[in-house]
């Protein structure tokens, strides 16, 4: 995939966030206030033409809300890399996320640092992780949302090594109690 196709298909995601929310605009705020709990799901795909492989990530969380806009999560992730052969990861991540309130939409973005093991008989270690999201929530009621928009993902191998990954995009849900 070109870088092209890249920028043309996230932007297609944030015209898509921007145009939800607009038909959301009379939809309650979200209840953010300390104390607030949430789980979340998530599902991204990333493209690598580089490495001639593709990755599938599904990633569900529990956050709690340390203080107003701000809450730190928990999450697993399940991944699964299809390419030159296909190969599946299991992981966990532990992170801090902040909100800014743009009106009809939220602005959502922190970090997170976790691990992602190899679920196969093979010598792939495991690999550390920093990611930082960025991506745009579209509150449906005070208590249900959705969001889109893409993770930068930081990998580093033991040994040494490193590598860059950006999803094409990252599409989830989340419910607030």
């Amino acid at each position: 995939m070109m870088k092209g196709e890249l920028m043309r298909i996230t932007a297609f995601l944030v015209a898509t966030t921007v145009l939800l929310g607009s038909q959301f605009v009379h939809a309650a705020q979200l209840d953010l206030a300390q104390g607030t709990q949430s789980v979340s799901g998530s599902l991204s795909l990333t493209i690598n033409p580089v490495e001639n492989y593709h990755r599938l990530l599904i990633s569900p969380s529990y956050s709690y809300f340390a203080t107003e806009n701000v809450e730190v999560a928990v999450g697993l992730k399940y991944q699964t890399d299809i390419g030159v052969e296909t190969t599946s990861y299991l992981g966990a991540n532990l992170g801090i996320f902040g909100y800014l309130d743009l009106g009809s939409l939220m602005f959502k973005s922190g970090a997170s640092v976790g691990f992602v093991s190899y679920m196969g008989s093979g010598d792939s270690p495991t690999v550390i992780e920093l990611t930082v999201p960025i991506s745009l929530v579209v509150p449906l009621s005070n208590a249900v949302a959705l969001y889109c928009g893409t993770n930068l993902e930081l990998q580093f191998r033991p040994g040494g090594g490193a590598n860059v990954l950006i999803p094409v995009g990252l599409l989830g849900f989340q419910a607030f109690f």
